[in-house]
């Protein structure tokens, strides 16, 4: 789970609006919200790309200070000039990622310092770097001392075989580093490094010699005999503590003569107690030995605790920094008041009617926010045959503070409750010159004037049906269209009633009955009754006539041929006369098995596809009209052949080797199997996938041969290649 909460932002626009007009705002704004127990950095956020079609920038910014309690980020979503308001909704989704941009946090942090030293053998043209991973339970910050020493650079060749001139300095670093870390959280990598113990043309198991020799608290050795493990020591002033600190070696590399010369080391450190600390008495200039890694800890430091209310819910609405908006229904409702926050931040509400007198069914006072970071509560509104208001106010308690969508409000934390008498209706009809039918697809009320919906009830289906008065078919000439096909459908002039639907279809035509279904959504009651009536002959033949399908022909247009390789697919088109029937839609089969057909959006194109199975199949697409006029094609899947060369490898006896066997192979993408054919006489191969190694003794120089083919789902097996591998003394 992410951690946090990424909100919305709506606007609403008259159809024709744009940018670059300045009718549509130049910049969206939304936040994202720390679950409890959480914490946020607008630097660890971002916007995937690309950016959808008219957004042209996406900034994140704090609205306090970077992983403090209460902080949210702010996600400013700038609109392209070209963007404009068409005649259905339009939304746009914005692809968020996140990295170290969220940490948990920790209510009773403890602060442990303690020092690295390296030893940077410059002298040999060795290198080391030091980094502080960071994770959601702790975060470190370190400061840095580095001294030289000069040595005898011509001795130290003589005895361990350095032959570069890389000067005669020494480097060594201390980093002291200071990690706030979560007790609970288990052992988490508070410093890592990389060290490289000299040139890569120098040998490094002489500089590695040197090395050791220079560590003497080291305790044991890696796998290689070659490098020093970082162990940590604890000293005598510190022995009531435990020994929590873990070093060890992560990762070797190897030059080509098989030495390593250079290693990935790493510090797991599991945080102290309170408790542990406090009963030890120290100070950081004990904390540092002479050895290659050492720790120590310094007197922590005492974090007050404090605690967010991030924002109120309502299960009707949503409350945002531009405002509360929410009427409540005349007839009395009820709804569930929610707020969120950190786990043990204390609050107090209050909610009056306009005489002062309390509605909440009981007090909330002082109350310590549960652990899942969420206190709900049932609310009733009583019906009233006036206008009135009912005023919200949140107070914070000890060592709470309210965030900005609380106090940016005015007064701050404080939500207002309009109840306003009276009960407009929106309607929904159809109308026509001509002689048709329908039925009032929907006709609603119960909602005050000016009421704003929320996300819970904002959402209705839409239904009519259309007859012919006399009896009769009907057939439509296209679908009817939102708000164009309407009447009323403006709010500056229907009485401010903000409305819009989707998904309008119409089914049945060439039939006597016409079926218009679809989705409304409402965002604003008006002051005032509005009907909203469909113009039907906009979309209707009068006449009632009905154009069939006359004959189909298909085509794999702009390909020439009908063929196609296994797993590419092929796209097959309908060509349908009369181009303008009374019902285009087509279906789709394909005859076999082993092949699928997927149809397009509009069924005037399909594409086949199969994923293992060759040969050919008979592609049909018939009208679905019920004239029962259909096309058909022939269309035929081959698989394409792999290609297996012989070839030429050099390999070194008394060792195991990685061979590329199909370099030089026909492999259409990578992906094969390798099957060997014929084992060599002298060592053994062992093969996964495409990967093959060789493992030989120690033998004298000579030629040796194995044969080898490749497979692949999909395509035909490759012929039996050769390879010759040339073996030569280590």
């Amino acid at each position: 789970m992410p951690y946090y909460t990424i909100g919305t932002s709506v606007t609403q626009e008259a159809t024709g609006d744009s940018v670059g007009a300045g009718t549509i705002p130049s910049t969206a704004v939304f936040t994202i919200t720390p679950d409890a127990g959480y914490v946020l950095d607008a630097a660890g956020f971002s916007a995937s790309t690309p950016l959808p079609t008219g957004i042209s920038s996406v900034a994140f910014a704090n609205s306090t200070t970077a992983f403090a309690l209460g902080n949210v980020v702010n996600v400013t979503a700038t609109y392209a000039n070209s963007l404009a308001m068409a005649s259905a909704d339009i939304s746009l989704s914005i692809g968020i990622c996140e990295s170290n941009g969220v940490q948990v946090f920790v209510s009773v942090p403890v602060v442990v310092k303690f020092k690295v030293e390296t030893h940077e053998t410059t002298h040999f043209g060795g290198t080391h770097t030091t980094s502080l991973p960071t994770s959601i339970y702790h975060s470190s910050t370190k400061t840095t001392t580095s001294t030289t020493s000069t040595t005898n650079v011509s001795s130290e060749k003589t005895l361990f075989g350095i032959t570069g001139s890389y000067g005669s300095v020494r480097t060594t670093r201390v980093d002291t580093i200071t990690t706030t870390i979560d007790p609970a959280s288990g052992p988490q990598t508070v410093v890592q490094g990389t060290m490289r113990v000299c040139h890569t043309s120098e040998d490094p198991k002489a500089c590695i010699v040197h090395a050791i020799s220079s560590a003497p608290n080291c305790l044991s050795y890696d796998p290689t005999g070659y490098i020093c493990n970082i162990t940590p020591e604890l000293y005598s002033q510190f022995t009531s503590l435990p020994n929590n600190f873990n070093g060890y070696i992560e990762t070797l590399y190897y030059n080509s003569a098989g030495f390593v010369n250079k290693f990935d080391w790493k510090i797991d450190f599991e945080g102290y107690t309170q408790t542990q600390l406090d009963a030890t008495n120290y100070t950081s200039a004990d904390m540092l030995a002479s050895s290659v890694v050492n720790y120590g800890l310094t007197n922590n430091n005492q974090w007050v605790t404090q605690y967010t209310i991030g924002k109120l819910e309502d299960s009707a609405t949503t409350l945002t920094s531009s405002g509360w908006d929410v009427n409540v229904n005349p007839l009395g409702e009820t709804r569930t008041l929610s707020l969120v926050g950190d786990a043990g931040a204390t609050f107090t509400v209050t909610f009056v009617n306009a005489s002062n007198a309390t509605i909440l069914a009981s007090p909330i006072t002082n109350v310590v926010m549960p652990s899942n970071g969420r206190y709900d509560w049932t609310q009733v509104f009583p019906a009233s045959g006036t206008t009135t208001t009912y005023t919200l106010v949140v107070a914070a308690g000890a060592n709470t503070t309210l965030s900005s969508l609380f106090t940016s409000r005015s007064p701050s934390a404080t939500f207002v409750y309009n109840q306003i008498s009276g009960t407009p209706s929106i309607t929904l009809s159809g109308s026509s010159s001509s002689s048709f039918a329908t039925s009032t697809t929907s006709s609603f009320t119960g909602f005050a004037p000016n009421f704003r919906f929320g996300p819970t009830n904002n959402t209705f289906p839409v239904s009519m049906t259309i007859t012919k008065v006399g009896g009769g078919n009907l057939s439509i000439t296209r679908q009817p269209q939102w708000p164009g096909d309407w009447s009323n459908s403006d709010p500056a002039t229907n009485g401010g009633t903000q409305l819009g639907l989707s998904a309008l279809a119409v089914t049945g035509s060439g039939t006597s009955t016409l079926t218009l279904a679809g989705t409304a959504s409402r965002s604003l009651m008006g002051s005032s009754n509005v009907n909203m009536a469909l113009a039907l002959n906009n979309f209707i033949d009068v006449s009632g006539g009905n154009t069939p399908v006359a004959s189909i022909t298909l085509n794999t247009n702009p390909i020439a041929s009908s063929s196609f390789n296994l797993t590419d697919g092929i796209t097959v088109n309908a060509v349908v006369t009369p181009a303008n029937p009374t019902n285009p839609a087509l279906t789709w089969a394909v005859s076999g098995s082993g092949f699928t057909i997927t149809p397009s959006s509009d069924t005037k194109s399909a594409v086949v596809n199969s994923a293992s199975t060759t040969g050919t199949r008979t592609v049909t697409c018939t009208a679905a009209d019920g004239s029962g006029v259909n096309g058909t094609i022939n269309v035929v899947a081959t698989a394409q052949a792999l290609e297996a060369n012989n070839d030429v490898i050099s390999v070194s006896a008394g060792r195991t080797t990685g061979i590329d066997i199909t370099a030089n192979d026909i492999t259409h993408g990578g992906g094969c199997t390798v099957v060997i054919v014929q084992q060599p006489s002298v060592g053994t191969l062992a093969v996964t996938g495409q990967t093959v190694a060789l493992t030989i003794g120690d033998v004298q120089s000579q030629n040796v041969e194995f044969t080898y083919k490749l497979t692949k789902t999909g395509f035909t097996e490759s012929n039996t290649a050769e390879v010759t591998l040339v073996v030569g003394q280590n």
